[in-house]
């Protein structure tokens, strides 16, 4: 958060990424409906295109795609460190 405001919701011409309407610099964007349904803190980002759509995609992609280490992997690198 920037601490930036916007009255309206608008588009951005360099990066063509909307810009959602923010009435106080330090409240994030929400949406009251799945607020009251989930009963969570959210913070909401409309991700359509541009650079945030590529960084969206390069965490999804390298999320579900990571191995988890194994057990026997981690201690042998633990053995390895010289205290």
């Amino acid at each position: 958060m920037n601490g930036s405001t916007r009255a309206l919701t608008e588009l951005d011409p360099e990066t063509l990424s909307i810009l959602l309407k923010r009435l106080h610099p330090w409240i994030n964007n929400f949406n009251d409906l799945i607020l009251f349904l989930l009963q969570c803190n959210m913070d909401i980002k409309y991700i359509g295109s541009g650079e945030a759509a590529k960084a969206l995609v390069y965490y999804v992609t390298d999320y579900i795609s990571k191995t988890d280490l194994q057990t026997h992997v981690g201690l042998a690198a633990l053995i390895k460190i010289e205290v």
